[in-house]
């Protein structure tokens, strides 16, 4: 299966508290930095999202490429450049596919889409297949799925907020399946075919009834639901990826912790703001979420550690 922590094989405990001080200052630039939270969320909101789907594609399909091909420190600043470009570039197609202001469900989409293709599927039946155009194909094809499934939410009438959440509940157990857990209990099927359907179909089904709980028997709303799951993705990233994953059970009990935390932190801080969950979503999944994978998986964690 595809590791999505491979950055290395095993990481010094030192190393990850290290990361600390890239991935704090980090997210307070991306939560806070353009003007306040408000701001920043409104600024950088779409750009992060949309930038999502190639930070995956360059960190899990690509290795880093074309930045590995340069100097430490380099490598990394390039990688970066590209990603923000691209994100910009995509931003701007979202806003031709989305006929309405808000663009980033459709960047959700994209980025659940690649996820599924990625971790979940283990990259079939792309992977192996070449050096690069698989990727390029993996985010090709995410693109045309996730706006097939944004148009066609919206065509049935689905709300932004029900979809966005959905997603984020999805998205959710993805990482943890596959990133904390490490691919279990999946990973236990014999054969490529049940275990791959069994897997995208027991995902998939894990996340609609996680939001379906949520909202009709704890009767939380879209917002806090998308927020919660937001904050269950970055507390998944911090736990099994920043950090290395002690077990399946203390890492399940850490995650659950992280994101009650992170809620509680993260809501704490956006109480006076106008939509407090929206804020908190971004802040998890985009910012922390954006400044764990690009410290530990296209930076290889330097310059605390690492190759870069």
């Amino acid at each position: 299966m595809v590791d999505a922590t491979r950055a290395e094989t095993a990481t010094p405990t030192a190393v990850s508290v290290a990361g600390l001080l890239v991935v704090v200052p980090a997210f307070v630039l991306m939560a806070f930095g353009f003007g306040g939270p408000e701001q920043s969320v409104d600024r950088l909101g779409a750009v992060t999202t949309y930038a999502l789907p190639m930070i995956a594609m360059i960190a899990f399909w690509w290795q880093d490429w074309p930045g590995s091909r340069l100097r430490p420190g380099w490598s990394g600043l390039t990688d970066t450049a590209i990603i923000l470009v691209v994100g910009f570039g995509l931003a701007w197609l979202g806003d031709m596919v989305v006929t309405v202001d808000d663009t980033v469900p459709l960047g959700i989409a994209v980025f659940v889409v690649i996820l599924q293709l990625t971790l979940v599927s283990d990259g079939w039946p792309l992977r192996g297949r070449g050096v690069h155009w698989p990727g390029l194909v993996a985010l090709v094809a995410s693109w045309i799925v996730g706006a097939g499934l944004y148009l066609g939410a919206t065509a049935a009438g689905m709300g932004h907020g029900f979809f966005s959440s959905l997603l984020a509940a999805i998205g959710m157990w993805q990482t943890i399946f596959f990133v904390a857990l490490r691919g279990w209990p999946f990973a236990r099927i014999v054969g490529l075919g049940p275990r791959l359907v069994a897997s995208n179909l027991g995902t998939i089904a894990v996340g609609v009834l996680t939001h379906v709980v949520l909202r009709d028997v704890a009767g939380w709303d879209l917002g806090r639901i998308g927020a919660v799951c937001s904050c269950g993705i970055a507390a998944v990233l911090v736990v099994a990826m920043l950090f290395q994953p002690l077990g399946r059970v203390l890492t399940f009990t850490t995650f659950v912790i992280g994101t009650i935390v992170l809620y509680l932190g993260l809501s704490t801080v956006a109480n006076q703001l106008t939509e407090p969950d929206h804020w908190v979503a971004y802040a998890a999944a985009n910012a922390l979420g954006i400044a764990v994978i690009m410290h530990v998986a296209v930076w290889r964690r330097w310059p605390v550690g690492g190759k870069k």
